[in-house]
């Protein structure tokens, strides 16, 4: 089969513009034609230029927006792993309190606590 026209659909059906193509061709040695509008989009959660990847944003178990471009997963800061769910920066959600500095470790935080002050 030949291919007639190449179009990229839109990111959605707000981008998507109206175009107008003509098939030309003959029957009984007549000329015809056959004109089509339409408008190509990806539907909601797909991306790419064939609208052939998924992604859908997560916030737990997993933690990742979406390329609005491309559809790959991107972890959200704080987050990472091909999942998106290995706790980066246990520092994030957990705040030391008077002033303290918080020590990201390996799922897990310690809060150094500023002079004059002690504990946990």
């Amino acid at each position: 089969m030949n291919t007639l026209w190449t179009l990229t659909p839109a990111r959605n059906v707000n981008q998507a513009s109206w175009s107008r193509r003509t098939i030309m061709g003959t029957r009984k040695r007549h000329a015809t034609s056959l004109t089509l509008s339409l408008r190509l989009f990806c539907e909601q959660n797909f991306y790419n230029s064939h609208c052939s990847q998924y992604c859908k944003a997560s916030d737990g178990p997993r933690h990742y927006t979406c390329d609005s471009a491309t559809g790959d997963q991107i972890c959200e800061p704080g987050w990472e792993g091909n999942l998106c769910d290995i706790r980066s920066d246990d520092c994030i959600d957990n705040e030391c309190t008077n002033g303290a500095t918080c020590i990201d470790g390996p799922r897990r935080y310690t809060c150094v606590c500023r002079e004059g002050f002690t504990g946990k």
